[in-house]
């Protein structure tokens, strides 16, 4: 008999306000493509006197704003503007500004971030560099024109200790992500108190304990099928809890050497994962910009709409043991049970919808945490507003050609929110809910 999958209408909503990150290490400060690359020739043999450094602003996206210390108002910053130590940089949304510490260090600060010069100096033919991030994402970039270089960057959770050429770091309420991509970088986490070193196209975030561990996160992926294992097979992959896809004990409810073929698991330890059925699974958020109407359909001496712009972000937390969080704007893409994260929507269209799926051929089942942040939503005299929204949870079975919608949620999320709804998939006749 064919398992049909439902999504019951156990609503839970957790309102909390945070700043949600963007952490796509692929797509590093996507939004700055507008910047050139500093292509001038260096003297590897050069001298630097001692001195006190000065930034310079070379280039600027969007709304941008500079004070020179806590004591001065914050301006419009422009290109050409002198920085001095204590000066301060504040991003808006789809914003992001450059500036360079002669002779050879250039920084890029994303959008919605705040980032403070603290020291900039030149001694004994050595630079000393110090930054201060309260939250947002970094680039710092340093050429090596022939001296040392001593450079951090310091943010709430964590201190980058630079002396290669390339570097990020990215830092909120969901943690930091630090990555480097041409040398080696040593960061301090202040939460776990740990130290970690890593070099050149690695990396490192709030919940790895070094490179090697961030890499086997993001690199592991086990949807469960276990038609290729044996039963010697599936037992040993149970006893390794690096490889096995239900860590915390889910069996296989044939028991070990059974005829190999797509089946349900037993959940042992984890009462909201119901096990693992056939088919595949789908959730989309969908909203629209200006909502209520467009400019197309507005009659005359009506208000303008809404919104101008919103950039909302979506992620899933599966049942399924062992699976982390993934989500459109993450890092991670993919989870152990074969989740996978759509494209994040940033571009402003009238329409815009995200997705994460699971293509089976097995699915978890039970209680999903499903989220949506509100990371910018302004109306269009530049105000923070709130964003109407609907998810549609559907479903299919592996034999079926199209998707069935089988729950759908309707709320509001306000700019620099998180709303989390909770969302109980089990394999039983399907009866189509609702959620408002």
């Amino acid at each position: 008999m064919p398992v049909d999958l439902i999504a019951c209408a156990k609503e839970r909503k957790m309102k909390t306000t945070k700043l949600a990150i963007c952490c796509v290490i692929g797509c590093v400060l996507a939004s700055t493509n507008w910047l050139h690359a500093d292509d001038s020739p260096i003297n590897p043999t050069a001298n630097i006197a001692n001195q006190v450094l000065e930034g310079v602003v070379t280039g600027i996206r969007g709304m941008v704003q500079i004070r020179q210390s806590e004591d001065d108002p914050w301006v419009k910053a422009e290109n050409g503007m002198k920085l001095t130590q204590g000066a301060e940089f504040r991003t808006g949304p789809r914003s992001s500004v450059q500036f360079k510490i002669p002779p050879d260090q250039t920084v890029v600060l994303d959008r919605l971030g705040t980032i403070k010069l603290l020291t900039a100096v030149a001694e004994h033919n050595k630079i000393k560099t110090d930054l201060g991030m309260t939250y947002g994402r970094t680039r710092y970039d340093i050429r090596k024109a022939g001296f040392e270089h001593e450079s951090t960057i310091r943010s709430p959770s964590s201190t980058l200790s630079v002396r290669g050429t390339r570097v990020g770091i990215q830092d909120g309420a969901m943690g930091f992500v630090a990555w480097s991509t041409q040398s080696s970088v040593h960061v301090f986490n202040k939460d776990s108190r740990q130290a970690m070193t890593f070099g050149e196209d690695t990396g490192v975030d709030s919940e790895s304990t070094g490179p090697a561990d961030q890499k086997k996160q993001m690199g592991t992926l086990d949807p469960g099928d276990t038609r290729s294992r044996d039963g010697a097979e599936r037992t040993l992959v149970a006893g390794r809890p690096g490889l096995n896809p239900n860590p915390g004990g889910a069996g296989n409810i044939f028991g070990p050497g059974s005829r190999p073929r797509i089946q349900p698991t037993l959940p042992i330890n984890n009462p909201n994962f119901y096990g693992f059925v056939p088919g595949q699974l789908r959730f989309e958020l969908s909203w629209s910009n200006g909502y209520g109407y467009t400019s197309i359909f507005a009659g005359e001496g009506d208000p303008p709409p809404t919104t101008a712009q919103s950039d909302l972000d979506f992620w899933v937390k599966s049942p399924a043991p062992g699976d982390v969080i993934i989500g459109t704007f993450s890092l991670n893409k993919t989870n152990l049970s074969g989740g996978i994260a759509g494209e994040d929507v940033t571009d402003g269209n009238p329409y815009a919808s995200e997705v994460i799926e699971w293509k089976g051929p097995t699915v978890p089942t039970g209680v999903f945490i499903v989220g949506v942040d509100g990371f910018s939503i302004y109306d269009s005299q530049g105000n923070p507003t709130n964003q109407p929204y609907n998810i549609t949870v559907s479903a299919k079975k592996l034999t079926d050609e199209y998707y069935t919608p089988i729950h759908e949620i309707s709320g509001t999320v306000n700019d620099n929110q998180t709303i989390e709804h909770d969302v109980t998939v089990e394999f039983q006749t399907q009866t189509p809910s609702i959620d408002e």
